[in-house]
């Protein structure tokens, strides 16, 4: 009983306070490419979360053809593939 007293309090508090979140830029360039059709580096300068709204800076620069994709899916893979 007490936990779902403090579960509905801190929701209901999560409602009143803003969120925010900020992150740094990422130390190197991900390359990206997609079978030969084309490749790139995308370099995420920093990106912030305040409310409902998410800013995203990145630097996107093309080595072979373009890159028709969101290349922060990429960014956001792990190592094994996963998301």
């Amino acid at each position: 009983m007490k936990r779902v007293a403090v579960v509905a309090l801190l929701g209901v508090l999560a409602l009143f306070a803003p969120t925010m979140a900020t992150a740094k830029a990422a130390s190197d360039p991900v390359y990206v490419n997609y079978e030969g059709d084309w490749a790139g580096y995308v370099t995420l300068n920093g990106a912030s979360l305040n409310s409902r709204e998410m800013t995203v800076d990145v630097t996107i620069q093309a080595t072979k053809g373009r890159i028709p994709v969101n290349p922060l899916y990429f960014i956001a893979k792990a190592p094994d593939g996963t998301t």
